[in-house]
């Protein structure tokens, strides 16, 4: 191949950029008060960052937001397993230790 972007560069490219689309989405639904539609777009968000391998720190951020989203939903549950697995990943959370008691 000629040094163009293979097949595969151009689909992780487009996965990415639906990854920055979807987190992107996912923030202006929030600011508008739709909890449950904020939740959603995060939730595809992660699936997609866990896909293309990104780093913690970013999965970590999705879940505090989607866990965020959770709580103004009124899902407590939900929003419960996502603040313990950010702590998980990092116990020193502030925000999410907050929000978990």
């Amino acid at each position: 191949h000629e040094g163009g972007p293979t097949e595969e560069d151009l689909a992780m490219k487009e996965k990415l950029d639906e990854f920055n689309r979807l987190q992107s989405l996912g923030t202006k639904l929030f600011k508008g008060q739709k909890f449950d539609q904020a939740a959603e777009k995060f939730s595809t968000a992660i699936l997609i960052a866990e896909e293309l391998d990104l780093p913690a720190a970013k999965l970590e951020t999705l879940y505090n937001n989607r866990g965020a989203m959770y709580e103004k939903a009124g899902k407590m549950k939900e929003s419960l397993e996502d603040c313990t697995y950010v702590l998980a990943m990092n116990p020193t959370h502030s925000k999410v230790r907050k929000r978990r008691a």
